[in-house]
Formats: C-alpha cells, structure tokens, sequence
C-alpha cells in the first residue's frame, strides 16, 4: 500500500458532517509537496468523488484505523478523543486542526505532551506542510507520543477505567 522509503500519514477528520472540505484539500494541497505517502478515511460524511485527486493521497470511506497507524509516522486530525487516543496508543505524533467539541482540549493537551502540533482549522497549505514536515522529521514527537503508547498499554488500553465505571453502576 506505501511505496518503500515513504512515510505514512493518516489523515482523519471527522466521521461527522464538520463543514471540513475545505480543510482536507488544503490538507491535500500541503502533502503535495511532501515526500510522504497519505491514507485519508473521510467516514460517511463525505463523499469521495467530491475530494480532489492528489497524486499521494488515497481516499477511503473507511479503513479501521487500528489497521493503518501501526505503519503510520503521522496523522493530520482534527483532534477529536477516539483518533487521538488511536493515534497516541500507537506512539503516532500528530498534527491537529480543531474544528469544535472536543478537539480544542485534545488538541492542546497533545501539544502541551509534545506529542504533536495544533494548528487553526483554517491553516493555509504551507502552514500544514511546515507542521507535517516537523511532525515526521523531529523525533520529539515521536518519542512524547511513544512515552504516551507506552503509559497507555501499562493503564490497559482503557479497559480497566471501563471496569471501574462498570463498578460505579452496580
């Protein structure tokens, strides 16, 4: 799926109608020029035939992220919980564009953790290129989000939060 020597970003925006067309082909425009390969998964919010072609970039309706960030050395996101906490658990560095909910304390957390970059939901091209660039050329992003990778496995994956809540109901 990645031609050898490339790097793999995911990019993720929302699995939920967020009005961001716009941001993800200023997100294609910005890998473009950047010697990476793209996996993008648009959800059922959008329709592929209405994303511009980009030459690096594969677009999906759905592919199961579990599936592509083992191989991931970034993702573009708007920061929402389940793709940051997929991402981190993976020890993948981000760079996030919060567009609402969530994901302006996400973002700012993965930031504050170094595990990653935030940029405004209206970044131009060279912006997100600069930010895609130093998220895979720095290695301390990676190394914050693999410190993250690793106190995630050692608290279970989130599995025993959920058992302490399912004994809070009982």
């Amino acid at each position: 799926m990645v031609p050898p020597g490339r790097p793999l970003v995911l990019v993720s925006f929302s699995t939920t109608y967020m009005r961001h067309e716009d941001a993800l082909r200023r997100t294609f425009a910005a890998l473009d020029g950047i010697d990476a390969f793209a996996v993008c998964t648009l959800g059922h919010a959008l329709s592929r035939d209405r994303m511009p072609v980009s030459p690096n970039v594969s677009i999906y309706d759905w592919l199961p992220h579990e599936a592509i960030l083992p191989h991931a050395a970034g993702v573009v996101t708007h920061a929402g919980h389940s793709t940051v906490m997929a991402a981190l658990a993976h020890g993948v560095p981000l760079v996030c564009m919060p567009m609402g909910r969530d994901q302006d304390t996400n973002a700012e957390r993965v930031e504050a953790l170094g595990a990653g970059v935030t940029l405004p939901p209206a970044a131009a091209p060279p912006e997100i290129s600069a930010a895609i660039k130093s998220v895979l050329a720095n290695p301390i992003y990676r190394d914050a989000a693999g410190r993250l990778a690793t106190q995630i496995r050692e608290l279970g994956r989130g599995e025993r939060a959920v058992g302490e809540l399912e004994g809070l109901v009982k």
